[in-house]
């Protein structure tokens, strides 16, 4: 099935072509050093596995939040806004639609 003109008029995706390119330099025997879009270089630590698996396996944090985010999100980013901005004591939630 032939393509849209406006997704062939589209470049190329760089990380795409990075991966080719990181792929034939380990063809070749080279060890690389993966810059690329932060991909880990290990295993996360196991309480970090353990953490989300725990997490998946409450029905309460299956599906999407409030649009305008949970009542504790908006709390933590206004507290957040008063240590790195101080002098801000207007919740922020105010200003979420």
């Amino acid at each position: 099935m032939p393509r849209a003109d406006r997704l062939n008029a589209l470049p190329p995706y760089v990380f795409a072509r990075l991966d080719e390119l990181k792929a034939k330099a380990r063809e070749q025997g080279l060890d690389l050093i993966d810059l690329g879009m932060g991909n880990p270089d290990g295993m996360a630590p196991q309480p970090v596995i353990d953490g989300a698996i725990a997490a998946l396996q409450k029905p309460q944090t299956h599906g999407y939040p409030p649009f305008e985010g949970t009542a504790s999100f908006r709390e933590a980013i206004t507290a957040w806004y008063r240590r790195c901005y101080r002098g801000i004591s207007t919740p922020v939630a105010k200003h979420c639609p």
